[in-house]
């Protein structure tokens, strides 16, 4: 995270989405997009690699970033006909979220 900070431009704003790491974002990311829908190769994600908003709000904090508006979280909708995923916006965050800093 300071990394990003040091190479982005003052007032420049970092954009980011990740996963929650609770019991709803195992069974969605991992038991369902993995194991059942094989939307993404198993082994894609692991569940010890996700990011509490809590913690991602630390991160972003150390670094030197100010957080702009609240998390948002995204829920899946179903698949498309390609086979890719579809999402819709949510308050819930917990299975994957997005939000925004500046630098």
């Amino acid at each position: 995270m300071r990394e990003i900070h040091r190479v982005l431009t003052p007032g420049g704003v970092f954009l980011f989405d990740t996963i929650n790491r609770t019991w709803c974002s195992r069974a969605v990311m991992i038991w369902a997009l993995e194991q059942v829908l094989r939307v993404v190769p198993r082994g894609t994600h692991d569940w010890h690699d996700f990011i509490t908003p809590a913690e991602m709000t630390g991160y972003l904090g150390g670094a030197g970033f100010t957080p702009l508006g609240r998390m948002g979280g995204l829920a899946l909708r179903g698949r498309r006909r390609d086979g890719g995923i579809r999402v819709r916006p949510t308050r819930d965050l917990s299975c994957t979220y997005l939000g925004a800093a500046r630098r």
